[in-house]
């Protein structure tokens, strides 16, 4: 029988955080989901997925070869069967009543996407493993749809919205390799007011070493979002292309990147 939630889990490389996930999506309240993990790394998580397979219905697809988030996100998209898409990273967790808010809201209401807030979880390297030293709710923010075309204030894992809603967005933009998620939320709230529920519901983590953040990563970042602030400037007013300038100086000095000729 087709299940009401499709949530749309793509991992890559790690297992640890992907039993904790699973985990999440196992203790939820509301049970009428699949779940869809799409294996986008070379970890073989056949196991992990064969264990939580017990406590609840999953589908498991691999790539053979990795593609990336955007990707791994529009296999899980494309064999989603739900009513309803939620999205969970293989490192965050959600809560016990997450999916039971979210889709208690939209079968009760005319929105066709709705958000929660979450909890940011800090974390440093310390002797080889990381550690929390700080946990503190991100942004929780009422919906506006000008601030996507200037960064993203709503963390994945908290957005539900109805598979139909693809039909005029589209899927997520598999040549970005980062802000593919901005990107989706620009075109998604272009189309569709999202309703915004004020209650904790979700955890990430953000790290705050500098591990993932190779000189080219940082440069691909900055590149992306350009691309990005270009690809929707006619919904962009003058006030928000200020602001944009502004994010991509403040990103450029942060990275220790040189300053290009037309950000200055």
């Amino acid at each position: 029988m087709t299940k009401k939630v499709s949530i749309i889990v793509p991992t890559h490389n790690r297992p640890d955080t992907l039993t904790e996930a699973l985990d999440s999506i196992a203790k939820q309240t509301y049970k009428d989901i699949e779940v869809i993990v799409v294996n986008d790394g070379e970890c073989d998580v056949q196991d992990i997925i064969s264990a939580a397979s017990k406590n609840m219905e999953i589908k498991y697809i691999n790539h053979h070869t990795s593609k990336g988030p955007a990707a791994a996100r529009n296999t899980g998209l494309h064999s989603a069967e739900g009513k309803y898409i939620a999205y969970l990273d293989d490192d965050d967790i959600i809560y016990p009543a997450h999916i039971q808010t979210l889709t208690d809201f939209l079968e009760t209401s005319e929105y066709k996407a709705v958000y929660t807030d979450a909890y940011r979880v800090l974390q440093e390297r310390r002797n080889d493993k990381y550690v929390t030293i700080a946990k503190e709710i991100y942004h929780s923010q009422d919906f506006n749809r000008d601030y996507f075309l200037v960064a993203s204030y709503i963390a994945i894992q908290s957005i539900m919205h109805e598979k139909a809603c693809l039909e005029k967005t589209g899927y997520f933009d598999e040549s970005l390799a980062t802000h593919e998620d901005l990107d989706m939320w620009i075109r998604l709230s272009h189309w569709y007011d999202f309703a915004h529920i004020a209650k904790v519901t979700s955890e990430f983590k953000e790290k705050n070493d500098d591990i993932s953040q190779t000189g080219s990563n940082k440069q691909r970042r900055l590149t992306n979002l350009e691309l990005i602030y270009k690809r929707y400037s006619q919904w962009a007013s003058p006030k928000i292309q200020y602001l944009q300038k502004r994010v991509l100086q403040r990103m450029y000095a942060n990275y220790g990147i040189e300053l290009p000729e037309h950000l200055k």
